[in-house]
């Protein structure tokens, strides 16, 4: 299998377990509701958790139908015939949650999406592939982004004034996280205009 993710991002998904830093548990939803952990799902058992998502591990691509996403045997489709090719994969993350760390896998209908350094709520249920207990996702209920107290001041002066590329990176070695890792958390939420990065929308 070949390695996509490396050591910034299994130290990202180590940065994102927020509950070691506000004593807060992955149990416990924003709206107060109890959720189950990975570690207390038997296999095959379907559950609504609260996951944590690190570096992309594997992807697996393969041409399917448009209509029901099966893969297709000499471009014909099992139920729908012949058709017009998409390509779809699988992708496998490297995340969990306090009580279970392992691959979680995100199947077809989540294809040109990127969890990385996500939290999400998610329903799903842990099977054995390969030798190996993953949880595999079957919806994403919803997908949060939690900024921990060491970084709120670096992202309220984005939000501000905005920082020069050199001032980012300086504020960043003051909490131990590189750029690469801020960025990848928080690139849907950052943009660069001029060599200054602002904070233009989203969480927090």
């Amino acid at each position: 299998m070949r390695q996509i993710y490396n050591v910034e991002d299994e130290r990202l998904l180590l940065e994102l377990w927020f509950w070691n830093k506000t004593g807060r548990s992955l149990r416990e939803d924003v709206d107060g509701e109890q959720r189950q952990l990975l570690g207390e799902l038997r296999e095959g058992e379907y559950a609504v958790v609260r996951v944590v998502v690190g570096g992309l591990v594997d992807r697996r691509t393969y041409l399917g139908c448009p209509y029901c996403r099966r893969r297709l045997r000499s471009g014909q489709c099992p139920e729908h015939g012949a058709v017009e090719a998409q390509r779809y994969e699988w992708k496998t993350y490297y995340g969990g949650d306090e009580s279970w760390t392992g691959k979680i896998e995100f199947p077809p209908a989540f294809t040109g999406e990127d969890f990385t350094g996500k939290t999400l709520i998610v329903r799903g249920r842990m099977r054995i592939w390969q030798d190996e207990l993953r949880f595999v996702v079957d919806r994403v209920i919803r997908v949060e982004q939690v900024i921990l107290p060491e970084e709120r001041p670096i992202v309220d002066e984005l939000r501000r004034g905005g920082l020069t590329l050199e001032e980012l990176e300086a504020r960043l070695r003051n909490i131990g996280m590189s750029l690469t890792v801020f960025i990848k958390k928080y690139g849907n939420y950052i943009v660069e205009e001029n060599g200054v990065y602002r904070w233009v929308s989203g969480s927090g």
